[in-house]
């Protein structure tokens, strides 16, 4: 299976602005883009399971559109074939970069276990056989603290480096339709994690937004049964569309600075 973009140019074209990451536009952004496109994504919710593959193609393009300034930033129907390579890709490459994650979190949830496995056994001895445990209770319990703070820590630590780590790769492969950028990681890590961390900030604040609105709205949306088909036709397709707007606004900061060729 050939898993390189077909559609993005040789030479991708630069974009001549960067567009403002606000919330009201990411949410707002498509009313100028061809709006009727977004049927699209609409019909696609409706195609378990082939919907995980192609709405993950649909954010990844409008990234790249964005990045080769492109004038309408959505998506057409013409373009399906490349919105379910994107997804494919996609989808393999955030496996991958889970792997290490998984495994460090069983690892020091092991730990866990045990720790909590000796809370149990200093109770039975105390509580069940009267006896007086070697430890004493605050030790076990630090025990504990200690099991699942070290968890949590390299939690915060992994994601704290693999998550813009991961999105640089990703807006790299948007615009050269390289899936190699994803394993560029020294060169992916050192544009996310340093030189524009302050974008990438930007980005997780605007997401946090986007996605605590749209939850809002399917909160009172599922309270009135008129407004339960509206989740899936109106609220995921929304929310694809403006996660992809808001990284193909980082991606258009990348590219005006030709960190992106």
């Amino acid at each position: 299976m050939n898993i390189t973009e077909p559609t993005t140019p040789a030479t991708p074209e630069l974009p001549q602005t960067v567009e403002k990451n606000t919330v009201p536009n990411a949410l707002t952004f498509f009313l100028r883009h061809q709006p009727l496109r977004m049927i699209l994504p609409a019909i696609a919710v409706l195609l378990p399971p082939l919907n995980l593959v192609l709405l993950r193609g649909w954010r990844l393009n409008i990234v790249r559109r964005m990045g080769t300034n492109q004038p309408i930033y959505l998506p057409d129907v013409s373009e399906l074939g490349s919105l379910i390579r994107g997804g494919v890709v996609l989808w393999a490459m955030t496996g991958l970069f889970i792997i290490p994650h998984v495994a460090l979190l069983g690892l020091f949830g092991f730990e866990g276990v045990q720790a909590f496995l000796q809370v149990i056994d200093w109770v039975y001895q105390r509580l069940i056989l009267g006896q007086q445990p070697v430890d004493s209770f605050g030790k076990v319990m630090f025990g504990i603290v200690q099991a699942y703070g070290f968890a949590l820590g390299i939690h915060a630590a992994y994601q704290t480096i693999s998550w813009p780590t991961y999105r640089v790769g990703m807006m790299r492969y948007a615009i050269t339709g390289d899936w190699r950028k994803f394993f560029d990681l020294r060169r992916n890590a050192k544009l996310g994690v340093m030189r524009y961390r302050s974008e990438f900030l930007e980005a997780f604040f605007v997401t946090l937004g986007v996605d605590t609105l749209l939850g809002l709205a399917t909160t009172t949306f599922a309270s009135v049964v008129v407004g339960v088909p509206l989740i899936p036709l109106l609220i995921v397709p929304l929310l694809y569309t403006a996660n992809g707007y808001l990284w193909g606004c980082v991606t258009q900061r990348l590219r005006v600075d030709r960190e992106i060729e």
